[in-house]
């Protein structure tokens, strides 16, 4: 029920994204899918907001380290951030629901300490990505 439920809503907002009146013509987006989602920009709000609300629950929150593939090569063979055809908002709160969970698992097993492990993030881009 719940992976359809997901699915049924993503549906009814990029329809109404598409076809409302007052739709947005002159975005680069397509409805709600963005076809140069900026991975590791969209990793950072999450983070950068999750670590907000530990800090005003915990007062701490730990760090955060990023490894593996964060650059592509473009067409023209230029080195750039790593970006895919996704919706934003959908891997923003898939993102933002599992850091808060890291940050929360990781400050009650090693307490207030001062020095918390990293969360570490790892971004792998597949050949169907």
């Amino acid at each position: 029920f719940y992976m359809s439920r997901i699915s049924i809503r993503m549906l009814i907002h990029q329809h109404t994204l598409l076809f409302e009146p007052e739709a947005d013509k002159d975005t680069r987006r397509i409805g709600m899918i963005d076809p140069n989602c900026r991975v590791k920009s969209v990793i950072m709000e999450a983070f950068q907001n999750a670590a907000f609300l530990c800090e005003e629950y915990y007062d701490y929150a730990p760090d955060f380290e990023i490894k593996g593939q964060t650059m592509q090569t473009n067409a023209k063979g230029k080195k750039v951030g790593l970006s895919l055809v996704y919706p934003p908002p959908h891997l923003y709160h898939i993102l933002f629901e599992l850091f808060k969970n890291s940050m929360r698992a990781t400050l009650e097993i090693h307490g207030k300490s001062h020095k918390l492990p990293v969360i570490e993030v790892l971004v792998a881009k597949g050949e169907h990505d």
